[in-house]
């Protein structure tokens, strides 16, 4: 891999991490869920999208091996739900790059 590739990845995901983290603040204001700034930082921003769909309590099977990729699909489902979306929002979560366009969607629109 050349330099100039390193470097486009690199600023690509210092982009993909600061635009997540703007979209998951707003969405946290707009659903008026405390603590909005955990959206800036590892692991605090699962807290925070725990609590935004209100399943705080399943937060632990985030570290089970596949048993995580449900229940992130149920928690961003529920999520759009609540932002009158369809819940295969939910399962565009996984899809890389297009969710981006979900997380815009849910925090702007």
């Amino acid at each position: 891999m050349s330099d100039l590739e390193s470097i486009l990845i690199f600023l690509f995901m210092i982009f993909y991490y600061v635009f997540f983290g703007f979209c998951l603040q707003k969405l946290a204001k707009r659903t008026n869920t405390q603590g909005s700034w955990m959206a800036w930082f590892p692991i605090l921003n699962l807290v925070l999208i725990f609590s935004i769909a209100g399943k705080e309590s399943q937060i632990l099977l985030i570290f089970v091996p596949l048993v995580n990729l449900i229940v992130l699909i149920n928690v961003w489902a529920e999520i759009a739900e609540q932002q009158n979306k369809s819940t295969f929002w939910g399962f565009l979560m996984l899809v890389p790059l297009f969710n981006l366009f979900v997380i815009y969607d849910l925090a702007f629109r």
